[in-house]
């Protein structure tokens, strides 16, 4: 090889296959040609063409150097790149700022070989598919899913069919998710997913949470239908009275720790049960129509009566009746009844009830010989006949 300086002044490349040299000047012929780019993505049903809203396409060299060229996108399907070089390997590149406001960038090598060349440029996006799920794998509708990228929140509601489609992600990207739902005392939210766009392309995410339904039944297993149910998280309750069937929706109950009082109504009178701030806890055990049995509760009771009285006169006896909370219990059948030393029941005195939980007994002494005489303060509840005290 002969050692030679070559000075290049001057380098033109030209549409054309032939070389030629003159002057000094070094003019190089290279084919040129027109590419027609359009555009598509792998969606969960395929590879789909998109119109792309906004951004850029540039062409540049390998190896790097300034772009050949560059085309800006604004509501398209497909673009015409003119002069491009036929017979050399490029970078094909689509900037792509999302639906989401999210950029993604797909960098493809592609060698055009014709002076006409159709091209479909597959993007770097990807669809998301999230199933919201509850209580034994139910499907969740109207719960917002909270998908997390960078520092942008996408937020989406799940159809009727508990899912959600995000079309047109960045790909191979980091992400959280997190899906909340309104329950029926407060906002439940699930823990976070972690996911990789494009890798996961359709993802479950379980939420704590039930379509709780309710009955109340007594100690013989009969569904009671006049009962109300007072269900209190925090400082949040939620009151319920049952159907036509003896049942109550609860709704959407996240699970937990929860209180529940139950009153049982019986003509008229609010009678406290056995559950009077009890706790219930609600989980993943927890069978969606739950059964509650109740019983009679504590009856707190004082009672004014006197030691003696005066024949042909009034013995007057008052009771104030309230539940374990202090409230007063209103609507009872409350009597005095004459017990005789064999323990029967000879005469009984119905109460009236002049206030709330204020009974008074009035029991007349007309016909009573002088002696001893024991009553016996009785509530008619439930079936049942609970003697309070004697006097």
């Amino acid at each position: 090889m002969v050692n030679a300086t070559y000075k290049v002044s001057t380098l033109e490349i030209r549409n054309s296959t032939l070389f030629d040299m003159a002057n000094g000047t070094t003019i190089l012929y290279m084919p040129l040609g027109v590419a027609e780019i359009s555009f598509s993505y792998p969606s969960l049903e395929g590879p789909t063409n998109i119109t792309i809203e906004e951004g850029m396409l540039h062409m540049d060299p390998i190896p790097p150097g300034p772009p050949i060229i560059s085309v800006e996108l604004l509501n398209v399907r497909s673009v015409l790149l003119y002069n491009i070089p036929v017979g050399y390997k490029v970078n094909l590149i689509c900037e792509y700022q999302t639906p989401y406001g999210l950029p993604s960038v797909t960098k493809i090598p592609v060698l055009f070989n014709d002076s006409y060349t159709i091209y479909d440029m597959r993007l770097a996006l990807s669809d998301l598919k999230v199933y919201a799920v509850g209580h034994e794998g139910v499907p969740i509708p109207n719960a917002t899913v909270s998908l997390i990228i960078s520092a942008t929140t996408i937020y989406n509601m799940t159809n009727q069919f508990g899912y959600v489609i995000f079309e047109r992600l960045p790909g191979d990207v980091p992400a959280n998710l997190q899906v909340s739902v309104i329950g029926s005392l407060e906002t439940i939210y699930s823990d976070y997913v972690d996911i990789i766009t494009s890798l996961n392309k359709s993802v479950v995410v379980n939420v704590g949470v039930m379509d709780l339904v309710i009955g109340v039944r007594n100690v013989e297993g009969e569904i009671l239908h006049s009962v109300m149910l007072y269900l209190e998280k925090e400082l949040t309750t939620l009151s319920l009275i049952p159907n036509g069937s003896g049942l109550m929706d609860a709704g959407l109950i996240a699970y937990g720790e929860y209180r529940v009082t139950i009153y049982i109504i019986e003509d008229g009178a609010t009678l406290p049960s056995n559950f009077s701030d009890a706790y219930l806890v609600i989980s993943s055990e927890t069978p969606r129509l739950l059964f509650l049995i109740v019983d009679l509760g504590e009856i707190t009771y004082s009672i004014d009566a006197p030691e003696s009285g005066y024949q042909n006169s009034e013995i007057r006896i008052a009771i104030r009746i309230f539940d374990a909370e202090g409230r007063a219990i209103s609507g009872l059948n409350v009597s005095a009844d004459l017990i005789s030393r064999w323990g029967e029941t000879l005469l009984s005195f119905e109460a009236e009830e002049p206030e709330p939980g204020i009974y008074i007994i009035r029991i007349p002494t007309y016909g009573l010989r002088h002696g001893y005489y024991t009553f016996s303060i009785c509530v008619r509840a439930m079936d049942q006949r609970i003697i309070l005290d004697t006097v």
